[in-house]
């Protein structure tokens, strides 16, 4: 799981990183450290509903899509 180049985007200005910060009742270094080593509190749905109010993006966009792995077949 990685989050979007778009969520990283609008959550650059530190005013929008306080404002989430505000939201969430979350220490900045705490947000800072969620988005670089505890990704999966993000996945957390009010987290998710504050995210979305905040930066105004959809639940789809606040990850980065996942590329398929295909994977090889065995020949005996």
């Amino acid at each position: 799981m990685e989050l979007s180049a778009e969520f990283k985007k609008r959550i650059g200005p530190d005013l929008k990183k306080s404002e989430l910060c505000l939201e969430l009742g979350i220490a900045r270094i705490t947000l800072t450290r969620w988005m670089k080593t505890d990704l999966h509190n993000f996945r957390h749905l009010d987290v998710i509903e504050k995210v979305t109010k905040v930066l105004d993006l959809t639940q789809e966009e606040i990850f980065a899509k996942e590329k398929k792995v295909r994977k090889a077949k065995v020949q005996s």
